[in-house]
């Protein structure tokens, strides 16, 4: 990788990253903090197929636009729930044992008609996604800054998340491990979005996950993949 900027320790990077993860992000750690159902986390004992995971989440994200791969009508609590038995835990995502090995997570958010709290009969699927192990920094090594794409993103890693939504520009964000996300920033060269292959990378750096402004800073640390 030509181009990695570390962002670890250093005070100015920290508190800038701290700011986008507290004012920019939806449902993350924003206001909504205070609306996640906490219940008790139990993880399905019971394992299912990927395969069988795959085809009932896949394309019912609706944290992109329909162009983009995200859900036509967004999956509802009982949607799911009729079709794997669900808990929300933590803070607003449910996790699924995978026979192959490794979890598939969903992560929820209030519906936009909804103000009442994030009770199951008011949260829809935000986010989905299977992480089976750890991943090395070293896979993404191919994406070079100017030429890469999110397509190129995600070929490698189906599991990223994009934010669309951030003041402070496009973003992804990709598991690597219980400490550590890679983070990508993008630009695009039209100024329309139709999908990935619009969206050029900028730069590529590395984000505690704790503090990362995605989904995968939600995750407890006993709820992550090995």
């Amino acid at each position: 990788m030509k181009k990695i900027f570390w962002i670890v320790l250093g005070f100015s990077i920290c508190v800038s990253i701290v700011i986008i993860a507290t004012n920019d992000i939806e449902m993350v750690k924003t206001e909504e903090s205070s609306l996640y159902m906490e219940v008790p986390n139990e993880v399905q004992s019971v394992g299912y197929e990927l395969r069988e995971l795959k085809e009932f989440f896949e394309g019912k994200n609706t944290n992109v636009p329909q162009e983009m791969g995200g859900a036509v009508v967004p999956l509802r609590f009982s949607d799911v729930n009729a079709e794997f038995p669900t808990e929300i835990v933590g803070k607003g995502y449910s996790m699924y044992k995978v026979k192959e090995g490794g979890y598939y997570y969903v992560f929820w958010r209030k519906t936009y008609r909804s103000t009442e709290t994030m009770a199951r009969e008011n949260v829809e699927v935000m986010f989905s996604a299977y992480i089976p192990v750890s991943q090395e920094e070293s896979m993404f090594d191919t994406l070079e800054a100017g030429i890469s794409t999110a397509t190129d993103v995600s070929i490698i890693d189906p599991a990223f998340y994009i934010n669309l939504v951030m003041s402070s520009g496009i973003y992804s964000f990709s598991y690597l491990n219980h400490e550590n996300v890679l983070g990508i920033k993008y630009y695009d060269v039209s100024g329309k979005i139709d999908g990935y292959d619009d969206l050029i990378i900028e730069e590529i750096f590395i984000l505690p996950r704790n503090q990362a402004p995605c989904v995968y800073s939600r995750l407890k640390s006993k709820d992550l993949p090995e």
